[in-house]
This record gives C-alpha cells, structure tokens and sequence, in this order.
C-alpha cells in the first residue's frame, strides 16, 4: 500500500512539471534549487507513508 501510494506521488509531480513545461521547470529549479526540490519530495513521501 506504501509503495502504491509513493508511486502516485511520483507519477502526480511527474505529471505537473510535464505538463507546466520545460521552462516553468527551470525557472522553479533555479528559484527553489535542486536541493529544495529533493527536500520537498522526501517530506511528500514521509507524509505519504506516515498516513
């Protein structure tokens, strides 16, 4: 159940950042930087599996 949801998680990001596109992408990539991002999808995760 876990992993199913880890994988939803994924797909859903996955998702949002094809479809704001190439661009929208860098420009948050630059803003946030890499390292927020990480952050961000490790805390999405731990709140996923938490639940």
């Amino acid at each position: 159940m876990r992993s199913a949801i880890a994988t939803l998680v994924l797909a859903v990001l996955s998702i949002f950042f094809l479809e704001c596109g190439q661009q929208m992408s860098a420009q948050v990539l630059t803003q946030i930087g890499a390292g927020g991002l990480v952050a961000t999808f490790l805390s999405l995760m731990a709140t996923a599996m938490m639940s």
